[in-house]
């Protein structure tokens, strides 16, 4: 029998951060958008950093989350043309492992604070457009009202020891 000796993930805290971004009076320029008009599209969200931040201090640990938002959205007037808008945008986010701290894990096993990772698994997101025609020659503009939820796990590298035949 021949032992193999193979690295695993172990999740060492788990946690759901709410994210949210209003925006207000964004505008859209060198375009009529009449009175009827809807706007509809999709909000992309890609994680570009997760990164645990140990405070010894505060016995805290944080997740230093990066978002990167990329929207593409249609506006659709009463006479059937559609008007294209892309965009896309980063949001910064520092949120608060509620039930793990670096205490905590000590006293379970001083090697979890080595080489700790962040890893998010699973998005949900919720994006509700305002949109506001144009009116006697003036801009038309939109409200965004961006709300995601991450779930975050820690994770440290565990070796294991399987039998193989």
């Amino acid at each position: 029998m021949i032992n193999e000796e193979i690295m695993v993930g172990k999740v060492v805290c788990n946690d759901c951060f709410c994210i949210t971004d209003y925006e207000r009076n964004i505008r859209i320029r060198k375009v009529d958008v009449p009175a009827g008009s809807i706007v509809c599209g999709t909000t992309e969200v890609t994680v570009t950093e997760c990164e645990p931040v140990i405070d010894r201090e505060c016995d805290a640990i944080w997740a230093k989350i990066t978002l990167y938002l990329h929207k593409e959205l249609t506006i659709r007037t009463p006479d059937c043309r559609e008007i294209r808008l892309e965009y896309g945008f980063r949001i910064p986010h520092c949120g608060r492992f509620c039930d793990c701290s670096p205490c905590k894990l000590y006293h379970c096993a001083s090697c979890l604070l080595n080489g700790l990772q962040c890893r998010v698994t699973d998005i949900r997101t919720e994006d509700i457009l305002t949109l506001h025609p144009s009116t006697n020659g003036s801009d038309a503009y939109f409200d965004d009202a961006l709300k995601v939820e991450l779930d975050v796990s820690l994770l440290t590298q565990q070796s294991l020891v399987i039998p193989f035949c």
